[in-house]
């Protein structure tokens, strides 16, 4: 879940990031800046620039990147197949001693 949580706060940054950029006339954006340009005056393009980026980089804070996999995920050797220990009981079922 803040997996999901930490895209969705990445999207939202760049969005008014990108929009605040472009001074877009998306539907969204021209409301969000209608309501700040009240605050903010004519500088509310700035302010969603500023804003989205302080908002892009703080995501990490709630959801941390993803750790990396490591290499040796797949395991491929000569009579044992093991994806991460999924299939760890087929070896075992196959030693006879």
């Amino acid at each position: 879940m803040h997996v999901l949580s930490g895209c969705l706060i990445v999207a939202a940054g760049l969005f008014m990031l990108v929009c605040g950029r472009r001074k877009s006339d998306f539907v969204v954006y021209r409301l969000m800046a209608a309501r700040s340009k009240i605050l903010w005056g004519e500088n509310v393009h700035r302010f969603y620039q500023i804003v989205g980026v302080i908002v892009r980089f703080s995501s990490n804070a709630i959801a941390p990147p993803l750790p990396v996999v490591q290499e040796t995920a797949l395991i491929l050797s000569p009579g044992t197949f093991s994806f991460l220990g999924t299939f760890s009981f087929l070896e075992s079922e196959r030693r006879v001693d």
